[in-house]
């Protein structure tokens, strides 16, 4: 053998959805029988189903990228993310996000 020829190529690999379960342990007071259950981490949006990620990436692809929410849903509809009225939930976000 006398070597290898090498080739570099720039590729993408497109953003991968996926929900992420967070099990939090219950613990119960045998003495007065109260549960408690440690408290979730803050979120951009709380008690939302976006994650902060999600968020994040729909707010720079609305105002640094100039991507207008009605192309960020067919984008994400091209991918098949399996969502079901991403532009109402993606609008949503924004203005539960940004005040005014």
């Amino acid at each position: 053998m006398i070597g290898y020829d090498e080739s570099e190529q720039l590729d993408v690999e497109p953003a991968r959805y996926f929900v992420r379960v967070t099990k939090r342990e219950k613990r119960a007071c045998r003495r007065c029988s109260t549960v408690t259950a440690a408290p979730l981490a803050g979120r951009i949006v709380e008690k939302g189903l976006a994650s902060d990620a999600v968020v994040i990436n729909t707010i720079v692809a609305k105002y640094c990228d100039h991507l207008p929410l009605y192309r960020q849903a067919a984008d994400s509809g091209r991918r098949r993310t399996g969502f079901r009225g991403e532009r109402e939930k993606r609008s949503g976000v924004k203005t539960n996000t940004i005040p005014g």
